[in-house]
C-alpha cells in the first residue's frame, strides 16, 4: 500500500462531490409546513403562507430583487470606473512618455486586499489595452517561478496576439519559435540567463524574438523606438510575492533592453513603499524613475457606495444589521466585494422568506386590492400592535381602534400613509446625509467616520446618538471662516431649490444669518481688525447654532413609522449565521449529539448495528471527556479514561464476529486485502493476549480521533520545551 492509498483508507469524511448529486424533482408538497417550491419558469423561490400566497406575488418578489441586484452592480460598477478612470488617465499619460534612460514605473499603492487591488488592475488592462499601440502584459509569481518561464510569458504575452495584417510577423513567430516539450529534460532551477546563451537556435523565452517583431512593427509603419508610439507595459501583479534573486534578475535584464524594448512598468504593491523598496537592489532602483499612484482605497469607495447605493435605496438597512456590516468591514480584511456580497444576501434573504417584501415596491392602486391575507399578516407586525397599543391608551375615540382591527380598507390607508412617510423620512435622510458627508466634512476636516458609521449614527433607534453625532460633526465647524461659511451657505441655497427639507434649513439661515452686518466692522486698523475678528466669531457660532438645532429638531429615526419592518433590511441573524457561521457550536452539538446526524444502527446488518448501539461513534465518546477536563490534559491519562469508558467485552465479541462475517463487510469496507489480512491474523493469534489485542483496538482508536480533534481546533499539542511533555492544551476558539 501506497501513502496516497494510506491516507485514503483512513479518511473519516466524505465529500458528494456536486456531479454525483441526484437532483429531486419537486412534488409541490409543503417544506415544513410553510412554503412549497414554485415550479414556473424556474423562479427558485417558495411560494410562502403555507403555499397560498398567489404565484404571481411570488415571482414578483423574485423579479424585484434580481432588478434590485442588476441595477446595485451596475451602480457598483460605475462608481468603480469613475473612481479610477482618473488613475487610469494619469498612468496612461506616464505609459505615453517618451522613453528615456530609465524605465518609467507605475506603482500602484492599495489599503485593501491584494484581491481587491486585481479589480483595479483588470480595469486599468482593459482601458489600455483599448489603445492598439499598447502590448499590455500581466504576470505573477505564481506563474513566474523561474526566470524561463517568467520570459516566457512576457514573450508570448508580446508576439502571441500579433496583428492578424502583419504576416510577416505570424510567419517570424512560426519559424524562430520551437516548442518547449522538446527541452523538457531541462532542469527549472538551473540558471536561465546561460541556458539562453547555450542554444543556437531560438527559444520561446528569448527576449530577442519580442525585440525583432518590434522592429518589424516598427518597419511596417514606417518608424522606430523613438519615433513610434509602441509600448509594451509589463504588469506584475503580487511582485512583493517575487523571489527576490528572480525579480532583480528580471529587472536587470528588462534594462538592459531598454534601448531595444519600449518598457514600461506597472508594480501593484500591496503593502506599502519601504518594504517594496527593500525588496529591489540598490542598482535595480536606480534603473528607474518611479510614479506613485494610491488605487484602491476602500475607505473611498466604500464611502462612495453608501452615497449612491446604500443611502439613496428604497430599503434601510437596520441598525443591528449596519452594524454587524459595520463591525465586519472593520475588523477583517477591507474588500468591496465582501461588503456587497453582505448587502447582497441580506436583500436575499429579506425578499427570499418575506412575503410582505414587494408591498414598498407596489402602486397605490396595487395596494387597494391587496388580498386580506396580506393585511391580516401586516396586523402580526410588532410596529402595528405598538401602534394599537398607543390608540388604546389615548383619549381618542375607540371607533379608529376598531376601524383598524375589524376593516380592512383601514389598514389600507394607514398602510399607504406609512408609505408616505418612509418617503419623507428617506428624504430627509438623504438631506441630512448630503450636509455631512458633502459640503460640512469636505471643507472642514476628516471626521474619522466612514459614511458607513455616519449611516449607523443617524438611523439609530436612540435618537441621543443621532444628536451626539450632529454635535460631534459640527464642532468642527468652529474654526471655520466665514468666507467657507458663505460658500456653504450658498451651496444649501442652490440644493434648497428642489428640496423642501433644505428650503426649511435654507429659510431659517436666511432669516437669522446677516453677512453685510461684517461689512461696518471692517477696517485696517488694530482694533477694526480685532472688532471683526470678534463680531465673525459671533456669526459662526450663529449659523453653527441654528444648524445645529435645525438637525437635532428634525432627524428622527424611522422605527417610529407604523410597518417600519416593510422599508428596513432586518434579517442580522441570518446573515450572520451564514457570512459568519458559529463553527465551534455546529461541531460540538454533532459531536453531543451523533444519533442527530447519523444512523448508525439501520445499517442494515445485525451484527454492525448491536455494536453501533453499544458504543457512540469514538469521537463523541473523546469530546464528552474534553468537555470535563480541565484546560491542560495529560495525554496517558486522557486515554486511560477513554479506554475505560468503552465496553470491551461488547466490542471484542461483535469485532470477532464482524471478522468472520461471511459477506466480508470489514473488507469490503477496507478495500485493502492485505490489511484486512493482517487484522485478521491479528485478532484470531491464539498466542496474543486479549489484553494487548484491547491495548491496540483502543490506541488506534484513540491516536486517530486525537488527531481529529486537534484538526478541528479543539485541542493544541504543547510545544515549550519548560512545560510538562506528552500534554495537550484546550484551544481558544475566538470568532471563527
Amino acid at each position: 500500500m501506497n501513502e496516497e492509498q494510506y491516507m485514503q483508507s483512513q479518511q473519516t469524511a466524505y465529500v458528494l462531490k456536486k456531479s454525483k448529486r441526484q437532483r429531486v424533482d419537486t412534488d409541490g408538497s409543503l417544506i415544513s409546513g410553510e412554503a412549497k417550491p414554485y415550479s414556473l419558469n424556474g423562479t427558485p423561490f417558495l411560494q410562502l403562507f403555507k403555499g397560498d400566497e398567489p404565484k404571481e406575488y411570488t415571482a414578483l418578489r423574485y423579479s424585484t430583487f434580481q432588478s434590485r441586484k442588476t441595477y446595485q452592480d451596475t451602480k457598483l460598477k460605475s462608481t468603480l470606473s469613475s473612481l479610477t478612470l482618473l488613475s487610469s488617465n494619469d498612468i496612461e499619460a506616464i505609459v505615453a512618455n517618451p522613453l528615456g534612460e530609465t524605465m518609467d514605473t507605475c506603482v500602484l499603492l492599495s489599503n485593501s486586499s491584494i484581491s481587491t487591488s486585481l479589480v483595479f488592475l483588470s480595469q486599468l488592462t482593459t482601458h489600455l489595452t483599448a489603445n492598439n499601440n499598447y502590448k499590455v502584459v500581466t504576470i505573477n509569481s505564481k506563474e513566474s517561478r523561474t526566470m524561463r518561464s517568467t520570459l516566457k510569458a512576457i514573450v508570448k504575452g508580446i508576439t502571441g496576439d500579433a496583428d492578424s495584417n502583419v504576416q510577416a510577423i505570424e510567419n517570424f513567430q512560426k519559424d524562430q519559435l520551437i516548442d518547449l516539450d522538446d527541452f523538457d529534460d531541462f532542469n527549472d532551477d538551473e540558471e536561465d540567463e546561460d541556458e539562453i546563451k547555450t542554444f543556437d537556435r531560438r527559444h520561446p523565452w528569448d527576449l530577442d524574438i519580442a525585440q525583432e517583431w518590434c522592429d518589424l512593427v516598427w518597419k511596417k509603419n514606417g518608424n522606430n523606438i523613438h519615433t513610434s508610439q509602441l509600448r509594451i507595459v509589463l504588469v506584475i501583479e503580487d511582485i512583493e510575492s517575487f523571489n527576490l534573486s528572480l525579480l532583480n534578475a528580471l529587472l536587470r535584464l528588462l534594462h538592459s533592453y531598454s534601448d531595444r524594448l519600449p518598457l514600461k512598468l506597472i508594480f501593484n504593491v500591496g503593502t506599502n513603499i519601504k518594504t517594496f523598496s527593500q525588496k529591489l537592489s540598490h542598482d535595480v532602483l536606480h534603473m528607474m524613475t518611479f510614479h506613485r499612484f494610491n488605487i484602491e482605497q476602500t475607505d473611498q469607495i466604500i464611502n462612495r457606495v453608501v452615497s449612491d447605493l446604500v443611502v439613496p435605496d428604497t430599503l434601510l438597512l437596520d441598525e443591528e444589521l449596519a452594524g454587524f456590516i459595520l463591525r465586519r468591514f472593520k475588523g477583517s480584511v477591507k474588500n468591496v466585494g465582501d461588503f456587497m456580497n453582505t448587502i447582497t444576501y441580506a436583500n436575499m434573504t429579506h425578499f427570499f422568506a418575506n412575503p410582505l417584501s414587494i408591498i414598498p415596491f407596489l402602486g397605490e392602486e396595487q395596494l387597494m386590492e391587496l388580498p386580506t391575507r396580506y393585511l391580516n399578516a401586516l396586523k402580526t407586525l410588532p410596529s402595528f400592535r405598538k401602534y394599537i397599543s398607543s390608540l388604546v391608551d389615548s383619549a381618542n375615540d375607540n371607533s379608529k381602534l376598531k376601524s383598524l382591527l375589524q376593516s380592512d380598507d383601514a389598514t389600507r390607508q394607514l398602510l399607504i400613509k406609512s408609505i408616505k412617510s418612509f418617503k419623507i423620512y428617506t428624504h430627509c435622510l438623504k438631506s441630512v446625509f448630503w450636509l455631512f458627508t458633502e459640503v460640512i466634512g469636505k471643507r472642514t476636516f476628516r471626521t474619522g467616520m466612514t459614511h458607513l458609521e455616519i449611516y449607523c449614527k443617524l438611523t439609530s433607534r436612540d435618537s441621543l446618538i443621532s444628536k451626539q453625532l450632529v454635535s460631534e460633526l459640527l464642532l468642527k465647524l468652529d474654526s471655520i471662516t466665514v468666507e467657507d461659511l458663505k460658500d456653504i451657505f450658498a451651496e444649501i441655497e442652490q440644493e434648497s431649490h428642489d428640496n423642501d427639507f433644505l428650503h426649511g434649513l435654507f429659510f431659517k439661515l436666511k432669516t437669522h444669518v446677516d453677512f453685510n452686518s461684517l461689512d461696518g466692522f471692517r477696517g485696517s486698523s488694530y482694533a477694526e481688525k480685532m472688532n471683526f475678528k470678534i463680531e465673525s466669531r459671533k456669526l459662526v457660532k450663529l449659523f453653527i447654532s441654528i444648524l445645529s438645532d435645525f438637525l437635532k429638531s428634525n432627524i428622527e429615526n424611522p422605527y417610529h413609522i407604523t410597518f417600519h419592518e416593510l422599508f428596513t433590511l432586518s434579517d442580522v441573524d441570518v446573515v450572520k449565521q451564514n457570512l459568519v457561521p458559529s463553527t465551534k457550536n455546529d461541531i460540538m452539538e454533532a459531536l453531543i449529539n451523533p444519533e442527530a446526524y447519523l444512523e448508525g444502527s439501520c445499517t442494515g446488518h445485525e451484527v454492525l448495528d448491536r455494536l453501533n448501539n453499544s458504543m457512540e461513534p469514538v469521537i463523541s465518546t473523546m469530546f464528552t471527556i474534553y468537555r470535563e477536563t480541565t484546560l491542560d490534559l495529560n495525554i496517558y491519562d486522557y486515554y486511560a479514561v477513554f479506554k475505560s469508558s468503552l465496553p470491551k467485552d461488547e466490542i471484542m465479541r461483535d469485532l470477532e464476529l464482524i471478522l468472520d462475517d461471511e459477506s466480508n463487510i470489514l473488507e469490503s469496507y477496507l478495500s485493502d486485502e492485505l490489511r484486512f489480512k493482517y487484522i485478521y491474523q491479528f485478532f484470531n493469534d491464539k498466542n496474543i493476549p486479549t489484553e494487548l489485542k484491547w491495548d491496540k483496538l483502543t490506541l488506534t482508536f484513540f491516536l486517530q480521533k486525537c488527531e481529529e480533534l486537534v484538526y478541528c481546533g479543539f485541542f493544541k499539542q504543547k510545544l515549550h520545551a519548560k512545560k510538562k511533555a506528552g500534554s495537550l492544551e484546550k484551544a481558544v476558539w475566538k470568532d471563527v
